[in-house]
Formats: structure tokens, sequence, C-alpha cells
């Protein structure tokens, strides 16, 4: 079932901090059991916006946070009309001084803006999946190369979504300008027993081009692997 199916009755039904709770408590228990104590994960997780505070956010990742040795636990944040700078400053130091890691996501589309990526302090941003699925030598490839010189000028990691095909991972990491790629080329979605097996195997066996929502990132660079949720 998609979620755009079952959120909204999530957030109509106000129930946005059980539901993450429930997400947050399934994912350490599942990664905490089947992962090797000696691998160390990024974790990250989708706030609903009505959950954007640092009062909300810290006792939800707790799990995550006391065991600091095995996981670095993430947000990842849409910028939107709501999102006041001032607080959102202060909502970001506040995280990061307890562990957590925040990411703008969905960069591109709706209300982000290179000047919001460059002055608030977030550790990355995540570049929307419609410009890394955008056919070849459209306009919208012309602008994912653009946008990814103009977004590492701003310092902060750079994660691409909707990396869907071995062609399209080689010309992003021939860019240099890319630190993680998330999509289907890496994995699919899978139960945490096929994700222990995975990290232990090359991904590059099994890169399947497909189109979908992506479960797993991949570090271009040396370092660990990330989990979203």
């Amino acid at each position: 079932m998609s979620p755009d199916a079952f959120l909204p009755i999530v957030e109509r039904t106000k129930r946005t901090v059980e539901f993450t709770r429930l997400i947050v408590d399934r994912a350490y228990l599942e990664l905490a059991s089947a992962v090797p104590h000696d691998r160390h994960l990024d974790v990250n997780f989708n706030i609903f916006g009505c959950d954007l505070t640092s009062e909300t956010i810290r006792p939800l990742l707790a799990k995550f946070t006391e065991d600091r040795v095995r996981f670095t636990p993430g947000i990842e944040i849409v910028e939107h009309h709501d999102l006041e700078f001032e607080s959102a400053q202060a909502m970001i130091h506040d995280l990061r001084q307890a562990g957590i890691k925040v990411y703008i996501d969905d960069f591109g589309i709706g209300y982000s803006s290179i000047e919001r990526a460059a002055t608030l302090a977030a550790d990355g941003v995540k570049l929307d999946r419609a410009f890394a699925m955008a056919p070849a030598h459209s306009m919208m490839e012309r602008l994912l190369f653009l946008v990814l010189d103009m977004l590492k000028v701003s310092g902060r990691k750079v994660v691409v979504e909707g990396v869907e095909t071995t062609a399209r991972l080689d010309s992003i990491a021939a860019s240099a300008n890319v630190d993680y790629v998330q999509g289907y080329v890496v994995a699919r979605p899978m139960p945490i027993s096929d994700f222990a097996v995975f990290l232990k195997k090359d991904w590059r066996s099994a890169a399947p081009e497909a189109s979908a929502a992506p479960a797993v990132a991949m570090r271009l660079r040396t370092g660990p692997a990330a989990a979203g949720a």
C-alpha cells in the first residue's frame, strides 16, 4: 500500500507521534537484533510537519541516540510555508546537540531554495527524485547537474534520490558533487533478514533497473551504509 493511502489518515486522526513511535521502535528492534554489532548505520526517519519540534523528536529517537556506537539517527524535513527560519534553526541546533542529524528532504520542489539550504544549519540536502529520474538529455537532467554544483557550494552533504539505473549512477558519481545516492539501483525495500544479508554483499552484484521508492542509501565514498524509515 502506498504511503499516500494511509498517511493522510494518520494526520487527520492526529496520531502522528504514535505512528512515528511505532516505526522507530520497530526499526530499532530489528536493526539492533539483526545487524552485526560492529556495523555502524545512519538511520533516517521522515517526520510529520506538525511534529517538528525538538521536544517531540528527541524522546522519539531516544533508543537510537542512546546507542551511538551502533547508530547515528537523523530526520528528514520538508520545507513548507509554516517552517519559520529562526525556530527551525533553534530546532536543528537542539537536535544536533542530541546527536540527531537533520536533512532537508525533497529539495528542488515546493518551498525549498538554495538560500535556505545554505543558511539553515542542516547536515545535508536530499535532492528530489524527479531530477535523477528525468529522461536523458531532458531539461530536468541538465538541471540536475546545475543544482548539484550549487548545492555543493553550500557545504552540506548531498543525497540524490531516485537513482534507478547504473548509467545515471555513473554520471552522478562522475560529477564528484554527491555524497550519497538512494534508489533501486542500490536496493529495493526489503525485510530486515534480507537487509542483514545485503550489508554483507557487493551491492553491484544485483542492481535492477526499476522505478519506485527506495529504502537504502549508498555512500559514494567510503563510510557507513544508511537505512531509511
